[in-house]
């Protein structure tokens, strides 16, 4: 007899652990698919992110929706870096997202991507876990147009220079312009991460706005793009020959400009020093060397110019944009010289 409540006692015990684990099996499963996670498309390092933490669809769908509402849940977030874990944060009830942001100091392009692993508690004690790999850029590395820049003046049937640059991860995308004048050009293959030159030339006198930006390789936009203006003229001033003549801080400019075949009339010269003070403005004969001297308040191995060259009577223009630096002297002199040619042909 007493053997035989011996064995009773180990089967009801047997019994009551199975059911147990089953318990807690079934309530691990009904509530481990209760939450997941929403991370952003691209995390760039030293920028903030935001972790999404979903309940509410799941716990709808549940077949015990109603008592789950009513329970008590935490969430505890290691971010995988070595911050310390994110608090604990009492949730009443799933019918709710939460948000939490978070800052990664480093990339990990070149290393494994960063591990979060979100742990959810109930009021049981029972704990559930989720993670999601989180591969972090640098800032250089995102997707983007950092250049695309040309002339703001061309002649009619003038090749044009456009000068980009892009960046972002590999492999890079297609590129596509829209020259304004219903013209589309879309590149052969992927844009360069060195950069590159787009050549183009216009038919007809006007203003036009090109449109240059990034596609993949079924056509949709895949960087924000980038929007340049250029204004067509029958024909536009050229520059003979720039010179400079750097001396401490003074800096002498001497031009040799003209507009048109006859070189009849007056051109205007405009000259922006770059430091902040006036531009300096002149009219003078059209195909005459003209020559203007500014002094820096400090001397400096380089100096950026910006020079426009305007027809009064057409409007017809270029914006010429140069830099002069000092060479080493040869000789004792204290004055230092270099000669500054056109980039490209101004007009053709």
């Amino acid at each position: 007899m007493k053997l035989f409540m011996k064995y009773t006692t180990f089967l009801v015990t047997i019994g009551f652990v199975a059911i147990t684990v089953f318990s807690l099996v079934a309530e691990r499963s009904s509530y481990a698919a209760l939450f997941m996670l929403q991370t952003p498309e691209r995390v760039i390092a030293n920028q903030k992110m935001t972790l999404g933490v979903a309940f509410g669809q799941d716990a709808i769908t549940s077949s015990d929706a109603e008592d789950i509402q009513e329970k008590t849940f935490t969430i505890n977030i290691d971010w995988g870096d070595v911050s310390l874990p994110t608090k604990n944060f009492v949730l009443v009830g799933l019918k709710n997202s939460f948000y939490f942001d978070h800052v990664y100091t480093r990339a990990t392009e070149n290393t494994r991507p960063f591990a979060i692993t979100v742990l959810v508690t109930n009021e049981q004690g029972a704990k559930f876990t989720q993670t999601v790999d989180v591969p972090v850029y640098a800032a250089e590395s995102v997707l983007g147009i950092s250049i695309f820049e040309g002339p703001k003046s061309l002649a009619l049937k003038q090749g044009g220079v456009w000068n980009y640059v892009v960046g972002g991860s590999d492999p890079l995308p297609y590129y596509r312009v829209e020259w304004g004048d219903g013209a589309t050009e879309l590149s052969k293959e992927r844009a360069p991460r060195s950069g590159g030159t787009i050549t183009h030339e216009y038919e007809k006198t006007g203003k036009y706005k090109i449109k240059f930006e990034l596609v993949n390789t079924d056509k949709t936009v895949s960087a924000q793009p980038k929007e340049s203006e250029v204004t067509v003229f029958e024909q536009v001033p050229q520059i003979s020959s720039m010179k400079t003549t750097i001396s401490g801080n003074q800096v002498r400019l001497q031009i040799n400009a003209f507009f048109g075949t006859d070189k009849k009339g007056l051109l205007r010269i405009t000259v922006d020093w770059k430091d902040g003070t006036k531009r300096d403005v002149r009219e003078v004969r059209n195909g005459s060397v003209f020559s203007l001297v500014h002094k820096y308040k400090k001397s400096s191995p380089e100096y950026r110019v910006d020079v426009r060259i305007e027809d009064p009577k057409t409007g017809a223009f270029i914006e010429y944009p140069f830099k002069s630096k000092k060479v080493p002297a040869t000789r004792a002199s204290l004055l230092e010289s270099i000669f500054v040619f056109p980039f490209y042909s101004l007009w053709q």
